[in-house]
């Protein structure tokens, strides 16, 4: 009798353990109060954390095989310590550990079936079909490197919008998710021709950006979007305006999402007839001075330290990086993030807004980062 009480009283522990378990991760959840941000601030005097390729799951690992294979004919950016992250649902990222700023992207397939089938999986002896349904649906996929890194948590463009649309309508007070959107235009098929690898449709011409747009509102209502007009107002160009610092206030700014451009080659299709953004939803990673010069990229904190200080002092929106290649989350080194914050970068990218579930192994460190109030930080070159 004893005994069965003792494992009586064991078991009820081990539930109490696992209640405060869940309820110390739900606190950590509703901790992240967006309503306590000061509403009167302009959304250009914070700093926000982001996340790179934010919708993006491990490569399978008969892959990662595959790409070390042919290392010698890709580039950098493809070769597999460069692919070793992966992301949690982009809610998750919104509720748990306050990013604010995301990354997707996007290729283009206006017909459907383009990224069904996989060369990379072929090669590597698995089955070449997806057999994933969506993928053969007409409209903007989401995916890092078509046939080799195509895991992801959202296949589709607007999957990820309807995401990201139903947690701001569960969490209405919410400072503003910015959207940085890459078109995709590179693939395997660049560097290893000839073998069956896709290749991509243009985002170059004015139709594709069209589809872009109409996908957005397809999700969006356009008063749930801060636009370049809203930015804009009265000035006579957007960079004006920018420059006058009439960026909208934080409570003028919950619960809506922005769009921002990571391309810069498509910037001549998408301005055409509309040199200040006029009635378009993207804002265009441009040139300071430009007539549509708003959002501006600089992701090496490393070169452009100076510079990024400079043009966040002239009010313009920056994005840099933390940390790439998984080289810091190996090595432990803050000092790319140090730089980003005191650089005045609105938006500071990382893979490692937790640490990689690997830590402690021998090769991944607990690297991760954060501020303070897992939420924003106050802009050290705007806020008054």
């Amino acid at each position: 009798m004893k005994k069965y009480l003792l494992l009586l009283l064991l078991f009820a522990l081990s539930l109490n353990a696992c209640k405060k378990d869940q309820e110390n991760f739900q606190k950590e959840k509703v901790s992240i109060q967006d309503g306590e941000v000061p509403g009167d601030l302009k959304i250009n005097q914070l700093q926000y954390l982001g996340s790179h390729n934010s919708y993006r799951l491990r490569t399978n690992e008969a892959i990662m095989d595959f790409i070390i294979s042919i290392g010698n004919f890709l580039p950098a950016a493809y070769s597999a310590s460069e692919l070793d992250y992966e992301h949690i649902p982009l809610k998750d990222q919104f509720s748990y550990y306050g990013v604010r700023q995301i990354e997707l992207d996007l290729y283009l397939d206006q017909s459907g079936g383009l990224y069904y089938n996989r060369k990379g999986n072929a090669i590597a002896g698995l089955d070449e079909a997806s057999g994933i349904p969506e993928l053969q649906n007409p409209g903007i996929k989401i995916l890092h490197i078509p046939d080799i890194d195509f895991n992801t948590h959202n296949y589709t463009f607007k999957s990820a919008l309807e995401e990201i649309k139903a947690w701001s309508a569960s969490y209405p007070e919410h400072i503003p998710i910015f959207i940085l959107l890459e078109l995709g235009n590179n693939s395997v098929n660049d560097y290893v021709p000839g073998i069956g690898f896709v290749s991509p449709e243009s985002w170059n011409n004015a139709q594709a950006l069209n589809t872009l747009e109409n996908e957005i509102l397809d999700v969006f209502e356009r008063n749930q979007i801060i636009t370049p007009d809203d930015v804009r107002g009265n000035f006579s160009t957007l960079n004006e305006a920018v420059l006058a610092n009439n960026w909208p206030s934080i409570d003028e700014s919950r619960g809506k999402v922005m769009f921002l451009h990571n391309n810069d080659d498509i910037n001549s299709i998408y301005l055409a007839g509309n040199p200040s953004l006029e009635n378009k939803l993207i804002f265009t990673n441009s040139d300071p001075g430009n007539d549509d010069a708003a959002f501006i990229m600089r992701n090496s904190v490393n070169a452009s330290y100076m510079q990024i200080q400079d043009l966040v002092a002239q009010g313009y929106i920056i994005r840099t990086r933390a940390d790439e290649g998984t080289l810091q989350a190996r090595t432990n080194d803050y000092s790319q993030w140090n730089l980003c914050l005191s650089s005045g970068a609105h938006f500071i990218s990382t893979d490692y807004y937790k640490s990689d579930s690997r830590a402690g192994d021998g090769t991944w460190t607990d690297y991760s980062v954060s501020f303070d109030n897992k939420l924003y930080r106050l802009n050290p070159i705007t806020h008054p």
